[in-house]
Parts: C-alpha cells; structure tokens; sequence
C-alpha cells in the first residue's frame, strides 16, 4: 500500500539533513579562507614552504613533523603561480575535508545503516574542530581524510570482511597519517589495544595493524633522531586539563572545543557546556550497555576516549611526578578521532529511536544537531584569532605607518614571511630567530638600524629573545602600540634611533 506524501516525509527529515549538513559544511569552510588572516602555526607552514628545499625538510624535522603535508602545499601553492596567499595556502586543507566528507558516508551507511548513519554524517559534517581546520593551513584536515579511510578499512576487518584490499588500505592509510603528523600515536595506538582486545575471535587483527606500525616506526626513526637532536624546545602545545571535557564534548557531539589561539566568547561556551551535558548522558549509555556492545560500538569507543584517558593520566603523572610526560595538548591533536565519535554517538542514540515514533524523533534530533552545530560551526569560523589581530597590524595599521626608509624588525625571523605576505614591497631588514638568546649577536644585528629615521619591530611570540629591550639599548626607546605596557604574543613596537626623551606614555595611536 502507497503512502502519502505525509506519511512518508519523516522519512525524509534524517536524510536531508545529513545533505545540508555536508551542503552547509563545504560552504562556510570555503567561504571562510580568507576570512581570518595567518595564526603563529599558520604563519610557520608559509615559513616552512618558504624555505629551499633542504631546508624545509630539515626545518619540519625540528618541529617534529616529517614534510608530506608540506610537500603537498608547496605543489598547490606552485599550481597558483608560486605565490603564497591566504586562499592558496589554505586550499589543500578545504580539498582534504571535501575528501573526507564525501569518504564518512559510505563509512556510515555500511556501518550504521539508514537511518542512524544520517546522525552521523550530521554529527561529522558540522564538528566544530574539523570545521575550523579545515579553513587552516594546517596538517590536520588531511589527517581527518586518512583518518576516515583508516578507520572504515579496520571495522571492515572487525565485521569478517577479510579481503585484501582493507588490509592494504588499512596499512597505506596509517603509514601516511604517521607521515604527516607524528601526534598520529596518540590516537593510532588505540587501534593495537582494539585488536588485541579480539585476538581470540579475530587473530588476524593484530598482525593486520602491527605491520603498518612496526612500519611507520622503523621509516619514521632518522627523522625521530634528526628531531631528537635538533630540537630546542618541546612542541606540544599544553592546555588546561579542564579542557578534556571540552575534547569529550567535541568529539561526542561535535561542538566546538576551546583553544588559545581564538576568543571562544560566550556563545560558544553554552554550546560546549550543552555538548559536555550530552557528552556525560552518551557515556551513561555507553556504561549501561558495555556489556552488548557490538564490535562497531566496541572500536569506535575506545578509539574515541582512550586518547582524552592517556591525555588526562599523563597529566596527572606529570604534576605527582615533576617530570615532563604530559601529552594534554588541544583537540586538534586527537582529530583522527573524530570519525569514531561520530559512528558512536549515532550508534548510541539507536535505543532512544528505535520505538513506534522513531522517525518522527530520529528527524526531530537531526534537525535539532543540524542546526546546533551549524551554528557552532559558523561561530567557530568567525571568532577573532591572533590571525585577525596580525593582519590587522601588520597589513592595515603598520601599511599606513612605513614611510620609505624605515627600518623592519622582525622577531621571531619564522614570522618574515607572513610579514612579506601582508606588507608587500617593503622589505624585512633584520629577523631575529625565534631560538636566538645571545645578546651581543641581537645587538650586532640591531646596530644598521641606528641609521634608520623610524624602526618598527614585529613581535610574535617572540619575547623569550629579549629582542624589546635589547632594541632600547641599541636604538633608544621605544612607543608602545595599543597604549599598553604588556608585551603579550603580538605587538608593534616603534623606535626612532637617537631620541633621548622617553615615549612610553605616549601610545602609538593606530
């Protein structure tokens, strides 16, 4: 018998929002790239592929990170003409995310079925932080598509599925995740406990994910040393450890989860404290259902809060112990879990849908998350960023300030190319390596500028070189920008070689 139209549309509610979701996802990420202008990490990618060849290399080595991402950045930006802007630089991490949009729904409705997968797709369409960087020129996008091919080749696998090919697609999809980040272990790792957890029904497994990690590790170990070696300061970046119930709301419900470099504001953190809320009422069914769980459910559950456990253990070791073990880092780190959470979370909500009126409650709870994290996800790609303010200084405030003649300091020198980018024609007279600490040798560079009428220095999270004061000594005073007496991570400071009073009551004005 034929329903009606009206019979039918709550049929309808769950797909057409997993459709807009997706729609919606795409647009706000590429009409948002060139909306904030460079943060530090970003402005140290357009340094990193700035640099010949060599260099780069050795230059991602020391922060870390092997150059496959980096690699594929500079063929993009060499595709549009060899010069980097805001838009080219940010455009692989939009195609990465386009990639993994459209890798999630086949994933989901494999592994879900119509029509939870459509909560899902929901759910990884619309996260906060896959949203936000994938308007970044940042490695984690690309992380986020090998994720999503990682983790439908392992539960493949899991369900019997013992062809060949998820076992190739499994090892070249960890093997290129490792490549392109090295925080790849603090999520990867979870799939070895997953498959030791079943080596009694599924041998296999193991010896399915072990190969590819044997693998990354053994390629990865001259870059580990290079690395080791070369490096001058630890690069995970810490957070707050209450900051783990804002990983555990963005990876269950997708909201967006806080980080320093952004001004989360008061609209987003009522969306993260509605997600913490539902995050813990997951858990709830997650605990009261451990014990039939099904092998989808088993994966994606450890693979989402195994992770934010080791995080928040380390940390607590590191503070009993003194000694520096901590991994608590911000949620980007995690990215690859974000597929899991999403097939986890749709596939707990199955016991609430799954009754007379699950359709109509199935539709009303997609269109309710669609439009959540639509709007977390639109406020996450608007919030100011240490970006914004950076263009705003150097491409606005100090465009109208440098007269010809001028000197130009940059600190740390990783920022010159960001500098160039957005004060093009006017060139970068000294950059003073981040990693700098000899007095002497910053004076000797600072001394040509006495000649100058007017030096301005960009400062970027570059007060550990004690550049400022350094300056005083060589060129005199200096005016504060903003009026204000904090240094902070980004400030202009202007110098005017020779003048004996003191300026610093009398602000730049901007």
């Amino acid at each position: 018998m034929n329903r009606s139209w009206t019979e039918r549309l709550p049929d309808c509610i769950a797909p057409a929002c997993a459709a807009l979701a997706t729609v919606a996802s795409l647009a706000l990420v590429f009409l948002h790239l060139g909306f904030a202008g460079l943060w530090v990490d970003e402005i140290y990618t357009l340094n990193a592929i700035s640099l010949p060849w060599r260099e780069m290399v050795l230059e991602r080595l020391m922060r870390g990170h092997l150059p496959l991402y980096f690699l594929l950045l500079r063929g993009c930006v060499a595709a549009g003409g060899g010069v980097p802007s805001e838009l080219l630089l940010r455009l692989p991490s939009a195609l990465a995310w386009a990639g993994a949009l459209a890798a999630f729904w086949p994933l989901a409705l494999r592994f879900l079925g119509r029509p939870r997968a459509y909560l899902a797709i929901v759910l990884f369409a619309l996260n906060g932080v896959a949203v936000r960087q994938a308007a970044e020129a940042r490695m984690y996008a690309l992380v986020l598509l090998f994720a999503v091919g990682t983790l439908h080749a392992y539960l493949a696998a899991v369900s019997g599925d013992g062809r060949t090919r998820w076992r190739v697609l499994f090892f070249a999809f960890t093997l290129l995740t490792f490549f392109t980040t090295p925080t790849a272990f603090l999520v990867n790792w979870v799939y070895l406990w997953d498959a030791w957890k079943r080596r009694k029904a599924n041998g296999t497994l193991i010896w399915m994910v072990l190969a590819p990690m044997v693998a990354a590790l053994l390629t990865l170990i001259p870059g580990v040393l290079a690395h080791s070696s070369t490096k001058k300061q630890g690069e995970i970046a810490h957070v707050p450890p209450m900051n783990l119930l804002g990983h555990l709301a963005t990876f269950l419900t997708g909201v967006p989860s806080r980080d320093d470099y952004f001004d989360f504001g008061p609209a987003l953190s009522i969306l993260q404290g509605f997600g913490v809320v539902l995050a813990f009422a997951l858990l709830g069914l997650l605990f009261r259902s451990r014990a039939v769980l099904s092998p989808t459910q088993g994966a994606t559950a450890r693979l989402t809060l195994l992770p934010i456990l080791v995080m928040g253990l380390t940390w607590a070791l590191e503070e009993a112990t003194g000694r520096q073990v901590s991994v608590m880092g911000p949620p980007r780190y995690l990215i690859a879990t974000i597929p899991a959470g999403a097939i986890l979370t749709a596939s707990l909500l199955d016991p609430v849908l799954q009754t007379a009126r699950g359709p109509r409650r199935l539709g009303a709870a997609a269109v309710l998350l669609t439009a959540i994290l639509a709007a977390g996800s639109f406020l996450i790609l608007r919030v100011p960023t240490e970006g914004t303010r950076f263009r705003a200084l150097v491409g606005d405030y100090l465009k109208r300030q440098v007269r010809p003649g001028d000197g130009l300091v940059v600190v740390p020198a990783q920022v010159a190319a960001a500098v160039r980018l957005y004060l093009p024609g006017v060139p970068v007279d000294v950059a003073i390596d981040r990693f700098e600490r000899d007095p002497a040798r910053i004076a000797d560079m600072l001394r040509p500028m006495q000649a100058r009428p007017t030096v301005w220095m960009v400062l970027y999270r570059g007060l550990v070189t004690g550049a400022p004061t350094i300056a005083e000594k060589v060129l005199g005073p200096f005016d504060w920008e903003l009026g204000n007496r904090s240094l902070g991570k980004l400030r202009v400071l202007k110098y005017i070689p020779g003048r004996t009073d003191n300026p610093t009551s009398k602000p730049v004005s901007r």
